[in-house]
């Protein structure tokens, strides 16, 4: 039997002082290049989002498949990325948000020097074999309350403009910050898309405009990054010593606090 089916969630790609990463999302390319040989060397074998979505809707084993995929659409998604994903064979999922292209990145400092990729930077990554392009919402616009008929204008227009950039279909969407209102998933099918993820330890499950992910962030190294992709990190977080941990390294100012005070809620 192979490990369990897993979509991870980035960001970006970048080391960043803390003053800069406010919501502890920039993983460096070192880490995220071990990352990816240490899940090959567990055996599994990297897909596409719409891929996965493919497998969900067919009913078939998902298990030994991982998806990697990266919510935004910054800079070093179309830079540092590629060649990464070449050296390593491995392929990924980027969620990007149209009417963003150009700017500052919204969540990172200042400082960084993070910024959206333009469309040109996203029409020739969109060539490269190894990378599927998804949708975020043109501008990040949350959908958490959204009633359906909101909900179906943001998915739509998102997925159209950057399909008429492409000139491609767009076959998958990321909820923005791993929420989604109920309306959400019949929404997402109604506006094109043949699959949609979110994120977080009680949202989603294996169905394809539902599915789970695990957001990664700098601090994911070593066993907690073992904990995590074997999808026991919640678990040991919320022991009374994973609460102590917790506490401790919020307290030395190495992590933010998030949502639900769970461990990987970003801000996607």
């Amino acid at each position: 039997m192979g490990p369990r089916p897993l979509i991870l969630a980035y960001h970006s790609l970048a080391e960043l002082p803390r003053d800069q990463d406010p919501h502890w999302l920039a993983v460096s390319p070192d880490r995220f290049r071990s990352h990816v040989e240490r899940l090959r060397a567990r055996g599994y074998r990297f897909a596409f989002v719409r891929e996965v979505g493919e497998m969900v809707r067919a009913g078939r084993d998902l298990r030994g498949i991982c998806a990697l995929t990266f919510d935004d659409g910054g800079a070093d998604n179309a830079s540092v990325l590629p060649p990464i994903l070449e050296e390593l064979g491995a392929k990924a999922t980027l969620f990007v948000c149209p009417g963003l292209f150009g700017q500052a990145h919204p969540f990172f400092g200042p400082g960084s020097g993070l910024r959206i990729m333009s469309e040109e930077e996203l029409r020739a990554v969109a060539a490269d074999p190894r990378i599927e392009v998804g949708s975020h919402p043109t501008d990040h616009t949350e959908l958490n309350d959204a009633p359906a008929e909101e909900a179906y204008e943001v998915l739509e227009s998102s997925r159209r403009l950057l399909a008429e950039i492409l000139g491609d279909p767009v076959h998958s969407f990321a909820y923005p910050r791993c929420e989604y209102s109920p309306a959400c998933p019949e929404a997402a099918e109604r506006a094109g898309f043949e699959c949609a993820v979110t994120c977080g330890p009680s949202r989603g499950g294996w169905r394809p405009f539902e599915m789970p992910r695990v957001i990664v962030d700098p601090g994911d190294a070593g066993l907690r990054f073992e904990l995590k992709h074997r999808g026991v990190m919640y678990g040991v977080w919320n022991t009374p010593p994973g609460r102590l941990a917790r506490a401790l390294i919020r307290a030395a100012g190495r992590a933010p606090e998030r949502a639900g005070d769970q461990p990987d809620e970003g801000s996607g």
